[in-house]
């Protein structure tokens, strides 16, 4: 974004700012959440597309699929962001054990072309690294690591998607402890949960577990009456 935004004073010393990326990791990361951010960011449409959607059976197709992507793009004068997602399946190692590979081969020589071309914001996304071409890395001014959430991003993030409901600390806390591993998406699958069931367990007349965190006694329900507040 700021290469982006200082371009002139790049420019001023020889140096354009960079605008292709190359973002992996595991899935559910926020690949595609920070391709929608970039775009807004820059006040432009995102244009998502899914690689395997480019991909044809027929002898040629999908090199021209690609081709026209690009084209479309031009015609728009190239103010987009543009989202290639699942990426590896246009732009994996090229190897020659037949006319299968010769034809992905075709398809990653067009797409080399055509991103070298490109004038507007390009990201591609990929949960598998080792297989994308090194033609192809190398296009990319950066490449991204976009890994799974720390403590202090769970918390952030766990607090985020628990809106509207205002929870303890404490609470947070265990969810935290209890989330190693997961990504954002599945965090967020979590909180949705959660909050289906505190909606819906007066209804249906369920009653939720308790946790000392949330009361001097433990009498409280889990997450229930942490400072709970619907907004």
């Amino acid at each position: 974004m700021q290469e982006l935004n200082y371009g002139k004073e790049l420019a001023s010393v020889g140096v354009e700012p960079r605008r292709l990326a190359l973002l992996y990791g595991p899935p559910g990361t926020g690949k595609t959440t920070l391709a929608r951010h970039l775009a807004a960011r820059r006040g432009v449409p995102l244009v998502a597309v899914q690689s395997e959607r480019l991909i044809d059976a027929y002898m040629g197709s999908s090199a021209r699929n690609v081709a026209a992507l690009f084209d479309c793009l031009k015609e728009l004068n190239d103010q987009v962001v543009l989202l290639l997602d699942e990426f590896d399946a246009l732009a994996s190692k090229r190897e020659d054990r037949g006319s299968l590979d010769r034809e992905r081969a075709h398809v990653l020589t067009v797409l080399l072309q055509k991103v070298e071309a490109f004038k507007g914001i390009g990201l591609a996304a990929t949960n598998r690294k080792e297989i994308i071409d090194p033609a192809m890395w190398r296009r990319f001014g950066m490449q991204i690591a976009i890994g799974l959430p720390k403590e202090e991003q769970r918390f952030a993030i766990l607090k985020k998607y628990a809106m509207p409901f205002d929870l303890e600390d404490e609470a947070f806390d265990v969810l935290v402890d209890a989330t190693r591993g997961c990504s954002p998406s599945l965090l967020r699958q979590l909180m949705e949960g959660m909050k289906r069931v505190l909606v819906l367990a007066p209804k249906l007349k369920i009653t939720l577990p308790f946790h000392p965190a949330c009361g001097e006694s433990g009498s409280q329900p889990l997450l229930g009456s942490c400072s709970t507040a619907m907004s």
